[in-house]
């Protein structure tokens, strides 16, 4: 998940993810150097569950670059978008693994 000022709809995004019935998954977020409180949601909700993955770049690296950063850090056998403001159904991930 890339972002970049995201506090308004993050938290609800990574839950829906967390809330899924296919658990065996890793989120990985790059916050591309965000100055409203997506930094706190994320840390807080990355350190209840250990499949969030949070990584802060230290300055805005543009929105390419975070996107490419999330793809070349990633790791699994299936990887999938998702945007900062997305809500997942609770059987997203079973449904696109069928």
């Amino acid at each position: 998940m890339p972002v970049r000022n995201g506090e308004l709809f993050i938290e609800k995004a990574i839950k829906s993810v967390q809330q899924q019935d296919h658990t065996n998954f890793t989120l990985l977020i790059a916050d591309n150097a965000s100055t409203d409180g997506t930094q706190d949601i994320v840390e807080r909700l990355a350190r209840e569950d250990s499949r969030v993955r949070y990584f802060r770049h230290s300055r805005n690296i543009g929105p390419l670059d975070n996107f490419r950063y999330v793809l070349e850090h990633s790791q699994g056998e299936y990887f999938c978008w998702l945007a900062a403001d997305d809500v997942w159904s609770d059987n997203w991930l079973s449904e696109n693994l069928d």
